[in-house]
C-alpha cells in the first residue's frame, strides 16, 4: 500500500521519529507500506521508506475552537500528555495550525497505522 505524505516529513520518516501515521481507512496488519513524497511528481518523486504494517487503532481527534486538541484510541480519551505524544511521533508537531486543520478539521474518526511496536 502506498501511503503519499507532504514534503515535511521525509526528514521525519528517515529520522524514524515519524513511528505512525493516521489515516481514514484501516490497514491490515502485514500489509507492505511504501512511504511516498512528491507520489504526482515524476522528477521529484521518492520513496523515503518502506516497511510492514504491524497493527491499526481506532483514533478520534477533536480540536475545540481554543485550540486545545482531545483524541482517543480505541475508545479511550487520552490526557494531553499522551495526545501531544501521538502528534510528536506523526509528526504532527512540525506543522503549524493551519496545516492540522487542513489535515484533520475540528473532528477525524481513522486509525493510527503502526509499523513500530508502539501503542497507546
Amino acid at each position: 500500500m502506498q501511503l503519499n505524505y507532504n514534503h515535511e516529513f521525509a526528514e521525519a520518516l528517515r529520522a524514524g521519529t515519524k513511528i505512525h501515521t493516521i489515516r481514514r481507512k484501516e490497514v491490515q496488519p502485514g500489509t507492505k507500506l511504501t512511504h511516498v513524497i512528491y507520489p504526482y511528481d515524476r522528477t521529484r518523486r521518492e520513496v523515503v521508506l518502506e516497511n510492514t504494517c504491524t497493527g491499526c487503532q481506532h483514533v478520534t481527534i477533536g480540536k475545540h475552537p481554543d485550540g486545545n486538541v482531545t483524541m482517543s484510541v480505541d475508545g479511550r480519551v487520552l490526557p494531553p500528555c499522551v495526545t501531544a505524544e501521538i502528534l510528536q511521533n506523526d509528526g504532527i508537531y512540525l506543522m503549524e495550525i493551519r496545516s492540522f486543520n487542513r489535515y484533520f478539521g475540528d473532528w477525524f474518526a481513522g486509525y493510527i497505522i503502526h509499523w513500530t511496536g508502539k501503542r497507546y
